[in-house]
C-alpha cells in the first residue's frame, strides 16, 4: 500500500503544480486583457474628442454626442477638459467648472507629461485616463476618469470559473491517475507479499500476474527461481542429513579411537615407569625411556583430539559464571610452575585484579595453561613473558607476550589451524598441534576472537584474545562427564612419576 500512496502522490502533486500554474497565467492574463480593453476604450473616446475639438468645432459646439455616449458607459465615472494652468473648463458635472483639477488631485500636479497616460488609484479602485490636445494656443487635457470595478468584478468571474475548471479537472486527474497507479502498484504488490511468504521459507507459493510487461516478465522469472530454490532447499536439506551423519560418525568415531587408545595407553603408562625402575641393563632403561616419552605423547595427542571433538561437538555446552580474571590467570602460572624454574623464565602479570568477566572457568583456565606454557616452550632460557588485561567498551583484551623464536607472516596465518606445527626442527616433536586449534575454539564458545602478533623470527610474539565482559550464552553445564572421568584417572597415573 505504501508504493501505491507514494506513486500517487507523486504524480497527482505534478499535475496539481502544472494546473495550479497553468490557471494563474491563465487568470493573470485574462485580467490584464479586461484591463487593458478598458484603458483601450478609453483612449479611442478622448482621441475621437480630441480631434473633434482640434478640427474647427467653437466654444459652443463640443462633440456632446461621443461625450454623452461616454458617460453613459457603466465604468464611466467623469470627464473634464483641462486648461493648460489646471482649469476645468468643461466637466459632465457643472459644479466641477472653473475649479482647478489640481484641487482634486494634487498629485498630478507636478507630473510632466500627460498625454496618454494612466493614474490609477488601487485603493479606491479607479483610473484616470489622459490625452492633451492642441485648443488655440494652448495645450488642453481631456481627463476621463473610470473605474475598475469591471475588471475587479471580471477577475472574480474568471477566477471562480478556473476554480470550477481546475476542480473538475483534478477531480478527473485523480480519477485518472488512481485507475493508472492502481493498475502499476497492484502487480508489485502482489510480488512483494508472494516475495514475502518465500522470505519465510514457503517455495510452494507463485506468483499469479500474467502480464505482458516487465512486471509479467519478472513475475514468471520470479517463479522459475523460486522452482529452482525448492528444488535447491530439497538437495541442501539432504546434503544437510547427509553431513550431519557424517559429523556425528566422526565424532563418534573420534571418541571411540580415543577411548580405545587410551585403554591400552593405561597399561603402558602404568607399568613402563615399573619397568624402568627393575631394569638394570642400560640400553633396555634407554628403550624403556623412549616408550615412556613415545606412549606420553600418544596420550596427550589423544587427550587434546578428544577435546577439539568435543568444543567441535553441538553437543557440548558452557558453564558461564562471573568469574575474577586474575585468579584464572594465576592459577595457570601456578600450574607452570615447574617450567618456569626450569627454564628461569620470569612471568610479569600485569592483569587488575579487580576485572570480573562471565566465562566458562574451565574453558578459559585450559585457553591460558596452553598460551603460557606455549610461550614458556619457545622462550630462551632466563627470558620474560609478560600478560596484560585491559577493559575495551564491553570487552576484555588479554595479551601473552613472549621474547621467544617468533612468528613469520606465513606461520601467523596458520598458526591456529587443526595440527600445523610452526618449528618441526626443535620443539614440535613434543607438540600436537592441536593446542592454538584448541584455544581459538574456546575464544569462539565465548563470541570472541584470537589472534597473533609477531616482528619477524627471532623477535618474540604476542597472542591476543578478546572477549566479551558478559556472555550471550545460555548456562548450562557441560554435559562431558564420561570423558572427565577417564581424563582424570589418565592424569592421575601421569602425576605418579
Amino acid at each position: 500500500m505504501k508504493i501505491f500512496r507514494k506513486t500517487f502522490i507523486t504524480v497527482f502533486s505534478c499535475f496539481l503544480i502544472i494546473i495550479l500554474i497553468l490557471s494563474y497565467i491563465l487568470a493573470i492574463n485574462h485580467i490584464d486583457d479586461s484591463e487593458n480593453a478598458l484603458i483601450e476604450q478609453n483612449r479611442i473616446h478622448a482621441r475621437l474628442i480630441s480631434k473633434q475639438i482640434e478640427i474647427g468645432y467653437l466654444q459652443s459646439d463640443w462633440p456632446y454626442e461621443l461625450l454623452s455616449e461616454l458617460a453613459n458607459r457603466d465604468d464611466f465615472m467623469f470627464w473634464w477638459v483641462v486648461k493648460g494652468d489646471g482649469a476645468i473648463y468643461r466637466s459632465d458635472d457643472v459644479s466641477f467648472m472653473k475649479t482647478s483639477a489640481y484641487e482634486y488631485f494634487p498629485q498630478l500636479k507636478d507630473q510632466i507629461e500627460l498625454d496618454d497616460t494612466i493614474y490609477r488609484n488601487n485603493d479606491n479602485n479607479y483610473g484616470i485616463y489622459f490625452k492633451s490636445f492642441n485648443y488655440g494656443n494652448e495645450v488642453w487635457t481631456i481627463w476621463i476618469g473610470f473605474s475598475l470595478d469591471g475588471v475587479y468584478f471580471t477577475s472574480m468571474n474568471i477566477i471562480t470559473t478556473v476554480a470550477f475548471i481546475v476542480i473538475s479537472t483534478l477531480i478527473a486527474i485523480s480519477v485518472i491517475i488512481y485507475l493508472l497507479v492502481k493498475s502499476f502498484t497492484n502487480p508489485i504488490v502482489k510480488l512483494w507479499k508472494t516475495v514475502s511468504e518465500v522470505g519465510k521459507g514457503n517455495f510452494d507459493v507463485r506468483s499469479d500476474i500474467k502480464s505482458k510487461d516487465e512486471i509479467g516478465q519478472l513475475s514468471t522469472e520470479f517463479n522459475t527461481m523460486t522452482i529452482n530454490m525448492k528444488e535447491s532447499q530439497s538437495k541442501i536439506e539432504q546434503y544437510s542429513k547427509n553431513l550431519e551423519k557424517l559429523l556425528r560418525q566422526k565424532d563418534e568415531f573420534i571418541n571411540q579411537l580415543g577411548h580405545d587408545l587410551k585403554t591400552p595407553l593405561g597399561p603402558l603408562i602404568a607399568l613402563l615407569p615399573i619397568v624402568r625402575k627393575n631394569t638394570t641393563d642400560p640400553k633396555i632403561k634407554e628403550m624403556v625411556n623412549v616408550s615412556i616419552k613415545a606412549s606420553i605423547r600418544v596420550n596427550n595427542l589423544v587427550k587434546k583430539t578428544l577435546k577439539l571433538a568435543q568444543l567441535n561437538s553441538t553437543n557440548h555446552q558452557s558453564n558461564f559464571k562471573k568469574e575474577k580474571l586474575a585468579t584464572l590467570i594465576e592459577d595457570a602460572i601456578e600450574k607452570n610452575n615447574y617450567l618456569l624454574k626450569k627454564s628461569n623464565i620470569i612471568i610479569k602479570n600485569n592483569s587488575p585484579k579487580g576485572l570480573f568477566v562471565e566465562i566458562d572457568a574451565l574453558l578459559i583456565s585450559e585457553l591460558f595453561d596452553n598460551l603460557i606454557t606455549n610461550a614458556i616452550k619457545y622462550s630462551p632460557n632466563g627470558g620474560t613473558v609478560s600478560i596484560e588485561s585491559i577493559k575495551k567498551e564491553d570487552n576484555i583484551i588479554v595479551s601473552i607476550k613472549d621474547e621467544g623464536i617468533g612468528l613469520d607472516e606465513e606461520q601467523i596465518k596458520y598458526i591456529f589451524d587443526e595440527f600445523y606445527k610452526t618449528d618441526s626442527s626443535r620443539h614440535d616433536l613434543d607438540s600436537s598441534g592441536l593446542g592454538l586449534t584448541i584455544c581459538k575454539r574456546i575464544i569462539e564458545r565465548h563470541d570472541g576472537e584470537i589472534w597473533a602478533d609477531s616482528e619477524g623470527l627471532g623477535k618474540g610474539s604476542t597472542f591476543y584474545f578478546k572477549i566479551p565482559l558478559k556472555s550471550h550464552k545460555n548456562n548450562k553445564k557441560i554435559i562431558t562427564n564420561s570423558y572427565k572421568a577417564i581424563d582424570s584417572k589418565i592424569d592421575k597415573l601421569l602425576d605418579s612419576f
